[in-house]
């Protein structure tokens, strides 16, 4: 198995795998190509990942091992469509034989951020840590000025305790980027993500404890709400700057800048540069593969808060089906009850009682159907059991937000992956609920989660007006 040699195969490769095989529940586009995968590493079948016509990436499967050009796909030949903006060259087959792609991912692609050989006794600086040296260095952006604020040693919190240059960097209009550059370099840059929609910045300690150089951002605004998306003064539009540096333009710069400072530190460049991000972080991670495949050798995307206009109305969802069902939340515990009932139901589907559902999609118990603890006489606040209400507004935050044709009120039957085209007739599955086992109260808790009631509320309405 040969790795690809240029960056933009390798991040766009792993995009690709990493978003398949390690998120197959929260991607919409990928979990039929997760389980395509896993049955073609037996078959040795070949995956080839080409551009499609519509601007997107598009995967599709060959029997064989022929080397041979694939032709131009048609959309019905598209096995799936994974989102892209910018669809640059590429065609690169993946030849799959005796291991899973799983196993490429974790072996193979991630093999030099996850054990990344340090360079001999590290590399140490040739300039100092202060206003008159690495302070100095002139920075060049994507245009406005670039100004280095400060430049002091610091050390990681105990017990890693590692010595480090701190240096702050602002970069119009606000986005601001701590970089840290270890006494002792691996050579290797770390970019770390965000979470939410970011709006503080911290020191890179998770980056520089492994002797990487790295770097955090604020995305370009202050405070963790999504308010900054439109703009603070009538008309009250879409606040489009602010919201591509939190897109992508901030986590761009991290990589651009940085890779400046470090060569003038070191007296030398990165030898691999590699994306480490969780929830927003992962949703930033595939951005940088899509966009900017040249910033990275490795991208690691988790969790990846993405297809907000679904993803978003999945998180609201909860509080959505108790009020229609309901007309109040449903109380913590007896949610737990539920959950504990549908546990017990389940438990033996994998051959061992262990309390642990090996696979919750085989679940399908309901606790409207469970007569055992759902009663027309349960009491609101009687938590040994669930009112018929109650029950029902637990089995739609199980199933998740659905699209009823009929116009029922998500009761109906859903395929089990997200529907693509919203246009189409019948019932549609919009995004994924909470599993059976799961705690329900994180999402499903008596207020919705703020990024769902913001999102709306900053990013849609604003297009709208």
């Amino acid at each position: 198995m040969r790795l690809p040699s240029s960056r933009l195969e390798r991040g766009l490769l792993i995009r690709a795998l990493d978003a398949t095989c390690q998120h197959e529940a929260a991607f919409v586009h990928y979990s039929r190509l997760y389980r395509c995968g896993l049955r073609c590493a037996e078959n040795q079948v070949e995956w080839h990942i080409v551009s499609a016509h519509t601007r997107r990436y598009a995967v599709r499967k060959q029997a064989g091992s022929s080397s041979r050009p694939l032709p131009a796909i048609s959309n019905s030949e598209v096995e799936e469509i994974m989102l892209g903006r910018r669809s640059p060259l590429l065609s690169y087959r993946l030849q799959v034989h005796s291991f899973s792609i799983s196993q490429l991912v974790a072996g193979a692609a991630f093999a030099g951020m996850l054990a990344a050989a340090p360079l001999a006794h590290g590399q140490s600086p040739i300039i100092t840590c202060d206003s008159a040296g690495i302070g100095s260095v002139t920075l060049f952006g994507d245009g406005p000025p670039v100004t280095i604020l400060s430049a002091t040693p610091a050390i990681t919190p105990a017990p890693a305790s590692v010595r480090y240059c701190l240096v702050k960097v602002l970069v119009p209009t606000a986005i601001n980027i701590w970089v840290g550059l270890p006494d002792h370099w691996n050579g290797r840059w770390q970019s770390l993500g965000g979470g939410g929609y970011a709006g503080s910045v911290s020191a890179p300690t998770a980056a520089v404890n492994g002797g990487y150089a790295g770097a955090t951002t604020d995305t370009g605004h202050t405070g963790g709400d999504g308010s900054f998306g439109m703009t603070a003064t009538p008309p009250f539009g879409p606040n489009v700057p602010l919201q591509v540096d939190f897109a992508y333009r901030s986590e761009h710069l991290m990589a651009y800048l940085g890779k400046q400072l470090v060569k003038r530190y070191y007296g030398r460049p990165v030898v691999a540069s590699y994306w480490n991000g969780c929830s927003t972080g992962g949703r930033q991670g595939l951005r940088m593969a899509q966009d900017f495949p040249y910033d990275y050798d490795g991208i690691l995307a988790g969790a990846p808060a993405i297809h907000w206009d679904r993803f978003q109305a999945g998180q609201i969802w909860y509080q959505t089906v108790m009020y229609q069902d309901n007309g109040a939340p449903v109380p913590t515990a007896k949610e737990q009850l539920a959950t504990r009932a549908a546990v017990n139901a389940c438990d033996a589907l994998d051959g061992v009682v262990d309390g642990v559902l090996t696979d919750p999609r085989q679940c399908h118990y309901s606790a409207a159907s469970d007569s055992s603890i759902t009663r027309t006489s349960c009491a609101s606040n009687d938590n040994t059991c669930l009112s018929p209400t109650e029950a029902s507004a637990i089995d739609k935050m199980w199933q998740g937000p659905v699209s009823c044709a009929g116009g029922s009120s998500g009761a109906c039957p859903v395929p089990d992956v997200a529907t693509r085209d919203l246009s189409d007739d019948g019932n549609k599955r919009l995004w994924y609920g909470e599993m059976r086992g799961t705690a329900l109260n994180g999402l499903g808790g008596t207020t919705p989660f703020g990024i769902a009631v913001q999102q709306p509320q900053f990013w849609v309405y604003s297009f709208a007006r």
